[in-house]
């Protein structure tokens, strides 16, 4: 930058620069911890708030958001806790909303720092509580699987996605002689292994019949093989 002001974290990260016209996002409550495999984060899909969520901490599972139903771990009608724990659906769910710093009201007194763009806007407010580091962005598309570890010293249980990019639904069929029973996953996913600080992000489309399948089935139909849907890995720091 020719002149202005930029500030980097620890980790040589962007804090704020004073080129730039897109202000920081902060949540002021933070991370929260909600019980059971369908909460409802009380989220609008397509507002400017990011939605954020991982399984509650220490804990491994598959994270996913249902817009329309809008509940994490969607799940259809007949759907019970047994197949959803052999689908391997996060049993309790740690979610955080994020907004804009522009939408902060200017201070007029106390202390910290406080940066405006061009247009009154402000851009960086030192007073906010909890923000995130974005740890990696990247597109699903079609049939794919991605594998993510995040950096040494990001601790796992504060590593979240963004809901909106791993977006499905578990259904269930009852069988209707002849046919078995039958389970569909059609979307994408993002496993958090505890065990291993990994993320496995997929975006499949799983139908079998007879038997629950689980996150990690190959998919097995190839409708929407050229659905494209963007991610971020972030890791949710206060």
């Amino acid at each position: 930058m020719s002149y202005g002001i930029e500030v980097l974290n620890a980790s040589g990260r962007t804090v704020f620069n004073t080129d730039q016209n897109y202000p920081n996002y902060y949540s002021s409550a933070g991370p929260v911890t909600a019980n059971g495999y369908e909460p409802n984060p009380s989220y609008t899909a397509g507002s400017s708030t990011i939605l954020l969520g991982r399984p509650h901490s220490n804990a491994s599972g598959a994270i996913f958001y249902d817009p329309l139903a809008g509940r994490f771990g969607a799940s259809g009608a007949g759907v019970v806790d047994s197949m959803r724990a052999t689908f391997g659906i996060a049993n309790g769910v740690r979610y955080a909303k994020f907004d804009s710093q522009a939408n902060i009201t200017a201070s007029s007194s106390g202390y910290g720092v406080e940066v405006f763009n061009s247009s009154g806007s402000v851009l960086y407010n030192s007073n906010t509580t909890y923000g995130f580091n974005i740890l990696a962005t990247g597109t699903l598309q079609g049939v794919m699987d991605v594998t993510y570890t995040p950096p040494a010293g990001v601790a796992f249980n504060n590593v979240f996605v963004s809901a909106m990019s791993f977006t499905g639904a578990f259904l269930y069929s009852a069988a209707v002689f002849p046919a078995p029973d039958f389970y569909t996953f059609f979307g994408s996913l993002a496993y958090f292994n505890h065990s291993t600080s990994t993320l496995t992000l997929r975006q499949v489309n799983i139908v079998q019949g007879v038997v629950c399948p689980s996150w990690n089935t190959a998919s097995n139909s190839y409708a929407g093989t050229n659905a494209r849907r963007d991610y971020m890995i972030v890791e949710v720091v206060s």
